[in-house]
């Protein structure tokens, strides 16, 4: 069953010298669930049109959100930043988000192509168009349970940034690992992996305009050797996993 909720948290506040990224988007509250007795795909989730314009989406404290392109005609928006609150879960399937996705602590943070491969014709990759920021000890919701890999980045383009940061627990984290998923990964930006300590952290197959830095994680991040494709400086544990096109290893 869907459950969601809209509420304002205030209009916008903004002087015509002041840069449109400081106006105040509203709150839009999304708590569908993840799983569905009698959904298709045994998923909840909300499809094309069902998220207001101009707002910021929060999954709240244990809850569960899925954004799924495949559910109807066009592909879910949100223009505002998606913010995944403790022990919640966060799934988009094809979903555009045109702002930043933030998650501390929660439990499960998956981006993959939409469900059923755009409508049956080309794979809708999930977007977001600023920066990806996933960080703190991983959460725990009675949907997902014992559900092994916690965080996964596959199927989709990032504008801006991607950093894993001081993640623990015992679970994985993917990020384009073409044996977890079925796409892989491309990041206008950096990629930043340090100070996790999970189960692993594979990291294969994807495209990096920015560079590849992955510090200080317990166990070292592991993948595919060479088979991420990187344009900018690599270092740390990801040292063999990339095919660099600069190879300055600088601080």
């Amino acid at each position: 069953m869907k459950k969601f909720l809209f509420a304002a948290i205030g209009a916008p506040l903004f002087a015509l010298s002041m840069p449109s990224k400081a106006i105040a988007h509203d709150t839009f509250v999304c708590d569908t669930g993840i799983l569905c007795d009698t959904c298709t795909y045994g998923l909840a989730g909300l499809g094309p049109g069902e998220v207001p314009e101009d707002v910021d989406l929060v999954v709240p404290p244990g809850g569960g959100c899925i954004l799924d392109s495949s559910l109807g005609d066009g592909i879910v928006t949100v223009d505002g930043d998606v913010i995944v609150s403790e022990d919640a879960a966060f799934v988009s399937l094809g979903a555009k988000i045109e702002g930043d996705v933030k998650a501390d602590g929660a439990a499960l943070v998956q981006f993959f192509q939409d469900i059923i491969f755009g409508q049956f014709g080309e794979p809708v990759l999930s977007v977001v168009e600023g920066d990806v920021r996933i960080s703190g000890a991983i959460g725990t919701n009675d949907e997902i349970g014992e559900f092994p890999t916690a965080h996964s980045l596959c199927g989709m383009i990032v504008d801006g940034d991607v950093k894993l940061k001081g993640i623990i627990g015992s679970k994985a984290i993917q990020v384009g690992d073409l044996t977890v998923c079925i796409a892989s990964a491309t990041i206008d930006g950096d990629l930043r992996i340090s100070d996790n300590q999970t189960a692993s952290i594979l990291v294969s197959n994807n495209v990096i305009d920015g560079d590849l830095i992955c510090k200080r994680n317990v166990p070292p991040v592991s993948g595919d050797a060479g088979s991420n494709v990187v344009d900018g400086k690599v270092k740390g544990d990801c040292a063999d996993l990339a095919a660099s096109t600069d190879d300055d290893d600088d601080d």
